[in-house]
Formats: structure tokens, sequence, C-alpha cells
């Protein structure tokens, strides 16, 4: 299997499977979505998480710039990273993956504007 087929298929595999796990955490919670939130942001392995989490954003955003040519696009992606978390990384990993056959077009994807 190629590279790109292996990215593709996992990139999928990841966007059903956190799909699927929020539906369920959203049926199966017996709170809002925002009720309990102060009482985990006292939990310094919460404090962590979201730490680790924002970082990774940024770092995702950072390469998301470095691809586009457009502020626009960068801006909505990044403002899309923040609110709905890897669920929109994947998405985008997607779009850019559309199409990729081979590793020589994989390495151009990943690269965009930065492409030799």
């Amino acid at each position: 299997m190629s590279p790109a087929k292996i990215a593709k298929t996992a990139a999928v595999l990841m966007l059903l499977g956190m799909a699927a796990f929020f539906v369920h955490a959203g049926m199966a919670a017996d709170t809002g979505f925002f009720e309990g939130f102060g009482a985990l942001m006292e939990d310094k392995w919460f404090q962590a998480t979201l730490f680790d989490f924002y970082v990774g954003i940024a770092l995702f955003a950072l390469w998301v710039a470095y691809r586009e040519r457009s502020p626009f696009l960068t801006a909505a992606w990044t403002v899309s990273f923040v609110l709905l978390g890897n669920l929109s990384t994947l998405v985008y990993l997607l779009l850019v993956l559309r199409g990729v056959r081979t590793r020589e077009e994989l390495g151009r994807a990943l690269l965009g504007r930065g492409a030799a």
C-alpha cells in the first residue's frame, strides 16, 4: 500500500472514530457540554492536556500558514482548529491528500506552496 493511501486511510479512520466517540459521549453525558468545566480546570493534568492541545493546534496552524497562500484561509482554518479540534485538522488533512497517489505527490501536497 502506498504512503499516500496509508495516510488517507488513517485520517479517515481517525475522523470516523472521533466523530463516533463524540456522538456517544454526547448521548451518554448527564450534564451539558460546559457544565462541570470549572472543576476540570482545577485539575493539573487537565490543564497540561489543554496546554498540549493548544500547542499542537499552534504547530498545525503554522503548517497551514506555510502551505496556504491566503491569510484569510489560514485564519479561518486556525479558528476551526481551535473550535473543533482534531476533527477539523483531519478534514484539512484529507482535503490536502485528495488526489494524491504517489510518494512524490504526497511530498508536494504536504509542502504546498513550499514545494520545489
